[in-house]
């Protein structure tokens, strides 16, 4: 790898539609890819900035398995309410979520 394979940083910048200034901020908190200091110059390999990336990714959850999770939490805190409210003990047993 050579210096003409890295990304500047005003290209990096350019690249995700922020200046300069706010990728200098968010590379001082941590927030940006590994980066690369040559002197004053601030370089990013594209291998990094790719893996970064793809850590980044988040999995969208479906309407129907939240709605399936929420009904389930709250017939469990509905059973430890009652129970609570009568002074006995009871065991929630695990139900399974709706399809």
């Amino acid at each position: 790898m050579t210096v003409s394979d890295l990304i500047t940083e005003s290209d990096y910048a350019a690249a995700h539609s922020v200046s300069v200034r706010t990728v200098q901020r968010e590379r001082a908190q941590r927030i940006w890819p590994p980066f690369i200091k040559l002197g004053r110059n601030i370089y990013y390999r594209p291998a990094a900035i790719e893996k970064w990336l793809l850590a980044q990714e988040q999995v969208q959850p479906c309407a129907k398995c939240l709605a399936g999770q929420d009904m389930f939490e709250q017939k469990n805190k509905n059973a430890r309410a009652l129970a609570g409210a009568t002074g006995a003990k009871q065991v929630v047993e695990n139900t399974k979520l709706p399809n």
